[in-house]
């Protein structure tokens, strides 16, 4: 898995999403991400992965709040590597 993979839900995922504010500091929320949504993986490090939020994801998983807020940035989501094959798996890059 290397930046920029796509990783597709295989089950829905019980999650928590952290957001990011332009200030000092963060929040977060939680969320079912259902089967089938596929994201793309910002980060990966020896011990899991993050992948950013946008579009339709985004606009149905972040709360309204959140994303009305002035000084929302963003929101994302890490996982444990162990999560390919028991929650998500890896696709091809590029493809959905």
């Amino acid at each position: 898995m290397s930046e920029g993979d796509r990783v597709r839900a295989i089950v829905d995922v019980e999650a928590r999403g952290l957001v990011f504010h332009r200030g000092p500091y963060t929040s977060g929320f939680r969320c079912r991400i259902p089967r089938g949504s596929v994201m793309v993986v910002n980060r990966v490090t020896w011990l899991g992965f993050s992948c950013a939020l946008d579009g339709a994801l985004e606009e149905s998983l972040v709360p309204e709040a959140e994303r009305a807020d002035s000084k929302y940035a963003g929101a994302a989501f890490t996982f444990f590597l162990a999560d390919i094959g028991r929650g998500f798996e890896v696709l091809e890059q590029g493809h959905e």
